[in-house]
């Protein structure tokens, strides 16, 4: 069974390279859904109590991801986005 990858992303240094970040991650196919960013403590704990008091939400965006995870991060479908970044599709 394929393992959620979940990315939390501290971003105290400001809009100009959060942009930068993201844009990182969204090459690496990881939907935004599984995405959480925060800017200080303070919202990183409100984030958490959210989703801890939001269980039913928090478990489809765990579903959302493992269904991405599971469809989309095959060898397979990594060969192909290989060889056509390099010519050989």
């Amino acid at each position: 069974m394929a393992s959620l990858v979940s990315i939390v992303v501290l971003n105290y240094n400001g809009r100009h390279l959060l942009g930068e970040c993201l844009e990182a991650v969204l090459r690496q196919t990881y939907p935004d859904k599984e995405v959480i960013v925060y800017r200080n403590e303070q919202e990183l704990f409100e984030k958490v109590c959210y989703y801890l008091a939001h269980m039913g939400q928090a478990e489809m965006v765990r579903r959302a991801g493992h269904a991405r995870a599971l469809r989309d991060h095959t060898y397979q479908r990594r060969f192909q986005q290989l060889f056509a970044e390099i010519g050989l599709s």
